[in-house]
């Protein structure tokens, strides 16, 4: 007899869903799963504890996050919190921070940020070293950064930056993939959503939109696998958002979902369905009650039902899943076909500068030498992960860690304002000027003969006359050290680089007028900026004359 006929149906579930992670996940790292019969060398019995900080800040204050899980299972006691701040160059210690308290923590999530006054090291690289001294049942011990098994525990990096992001006025930044504690299962979970704000103000951003997977948000709240019919999980998302919204004016979550959906031949990816209350399902890929099956909804007839304000992207459309994937839950990458009036866009950059992101920026070229008026975005995919990616590499029985997909390090800066709101955020992102950057800002303009004005995203139906353009950076992103204007023309179906412009050594601000000449009659131009710290910007483009042949055309209001 085998083991799955000696197990009950909650046992059969947890051994399919084990299957599902035989590839990694990029979550803080769930370390309580376990078989009926085996537990793993992850496993612990303690609650996961670990610190974490943005990469970078902007602020006098650098906010830590320490976060406790699952000590209703394991209850602990907090003796003693230390932070040491120390030079990157030597390791000479800067500032030493002790927090001594007496308290249980005996709920399943207790979080907090620990503010370091940090005015002191402007420009300055820091190692920051953080310990936790705790009680476990009759044991004491010191929790150094993280109490994963098979990790590192070294200190943190970050840079206390003492300028802004590179922008202008009316512009604003923000992650557009990210997950919180609401995507929850058996080896992954994310950041509390009420300690985004306060670690993504520090970094400059202004907002971000939690992508919650689909096949968890119709679970039982604190259940991996049950479903529950009655969407309280979802439900309880939605009002967290909108309460947390209503108590911040200079940050705005986004709510919204990562639904798996049927790309059109039998396989599964991901959308980002973004303000719509309503919930979609989609557990093709959630492998909670079997081994792949097909997803529920195709993604067109899912776009068919969306909200005017709801705004769809795809998710990482280039992105190949390992072969596991591919073989046991089905997952795909998005198709060159794949188009609809309702899908705004292609989340191209997903954390990292790969070749999935150079495949999408490449599929994005040709639907919009196509006529195709579609925008790409970028967002992190991450999940808490502000400073270091915790990520299972075996289930069970190993991880491994770097520093990719981090929250905040690819934005998407958007022409908009907090003061709007969600749903003003949401039409700026379908309409106003976007780009796409990990530093340096960039943006342009074109004037027809008779003076009209088009900003990126708009139609120029005019005769194109002169070109203005902005660029900036910052010491720590990098002196600019190309700038590339591009020239599509729909009638060919290619794209040509029309302009390459090498600003001056050093040099940290440019603008840039041109006068234009020999442009297709129908097409684009689009720009992009690199910086010697290996950074760089993208934009969408300005479509010139005439109106477009895609069913997605820009309306501006501008």
């Amino acid at each position: 007899m085998g083991i799955l006929s000696t197990c009950n149906t909650d046992q059969i579930h947890s051994i399919i869903s084990t299957i599902a992670g035989l590839v990694p996940v990029i979550l803080y790292a769930e370390m309580h799963y376990r078989l009926p019969f085996f537990r793993g060398r992850l496993y612990k019995k303690e609650p996961e504890i670990l610190f974490d900080l943005p990469y970078r800040v902007q602020s006098d204050i650098l906010p830590v996050l320490f976060l406790v899980k699952d000590a209703d299972r394991f209850p602990i006691q907090i003796r003693k919190i230390e932070i040491i701040l120390k030079s990157t160059e030597d390791g000479t210690p800067l500032q030493h921070i002790t927090i001594n308290e007496s308290a249980s923590i005996t709920e399943k999530w207790f979080s907090r940020i620990i503010p370091v006054d940090v005015r002191n090291y402007k420009n300055e690289h820091l190692k920051v070293d953080c310990f936790a001294r705790v009680q476990i049942g009759n044991r004491t011990t010191t929790i150094r950064n993280d109490n994963y098994k098979t990790l590192s525990g070294v200190p943190f990096s970050t840079y206390i930056d003492a300028e802004p992001l590179p922008t202008e006025d009316d512009w604003v930044w923000g992650d557009l993939h990210c997950h919180s504690s609401y995507t929850e299962d058996q080896v992954e979970f994310g950041i509390p959503p009420e300690h985004i704000r306060p670690m993504a103000n520090a970094m400059g951003l202004s907002y971000c939109a939690l992508t919650e997977h689909s096949y968890d948000m119709d679970n039982f709240q604190h259940s991996w696998i049950k479903n529950d019919a009655n969407l309280e999980k979802w439900n309880d998302f939605q009002q967290n958002i909108r309460q947390l919204n209503q108590s911040s004016d200079d940050f705005i979550i986004l709510p919204g979902e990562e639904v798996s959906v049927d790309n059109g031949f039998g396989c599964t990816v991901h959308m980002s369905v973004i303000n719509d209350p309503n919930f979609h399902y989609g557990s093709g890929d959630g492998m909670e009650n079997s081994l792949g099956k097909e997803t529920e909804h195709h993604y067109a007839t899912l776009l068919e039902n969306l909200l005017p304000d709801a705004l769809a992207i795809a998710a990482h459309p280039m992105s190949k899943p390992s072969f596991l994937h591919r073989l046991l839950i089905h997952r795909s990458s998005w198709n060159y076909w794949d188009i609809h009036p309702k899908l705004h866009g292609y989340q191209i950059l997903n954390g990292l500068d790969d070749d999935a992101f150079r495949s999408g920026k490449q599929c994005w070229i040709q639907k919009i030498l196509k006529g195709q008026h579609q925008f790409i975005y970028a967002g992190n995919d991450s999940h808490g992960n502000f400073n270091r990616f915790r990520q299972i590499n075996i289930p069970m029985l190993s991880m491994h860690e770097h520093r990719q997909q981090l929250f905040g390090y690819y934005l998407t800066g958007v022409k908009s304002s907090t003061r709007q709101g969600v749903n003003g955020l949401v039409r700026d992102l379908k309409q106003n000027p976007v780009i796409l950057t990990n530093g340096p800002f960039l943006q342009f303009h074109i004037k027809d003969t008779s003076g009209n004005k088009a900003e990126i995203s708009d139609i120029l139906t005019g005769k194109p006359q002169l070109l203005c353009l902005n660029a900036k950076s910052s010491n720590f992103f990098g002196s600019l050290k190309q700038i590339q204007i591009y020239s599509g023309d729909t009638a060919t179906g290619k794209e040509t680089l029309y302009k390459s412009i090498t600003p001056i050594a050093g040099q940290y601000r440019t603008s840039v007028t041109l006068t234009l000449d020999t442009l297709p009659d129908r097409g684009y131009l689009r720009a992009e900026i690199f910086t010697r710290e290996n950074k760089f910007a993208l934009t969408n483009p300005i479509w010139l004359r005439g109106e477009p042949d895609s069913l997605n055309k820009p309306i501006s209001n501008r």
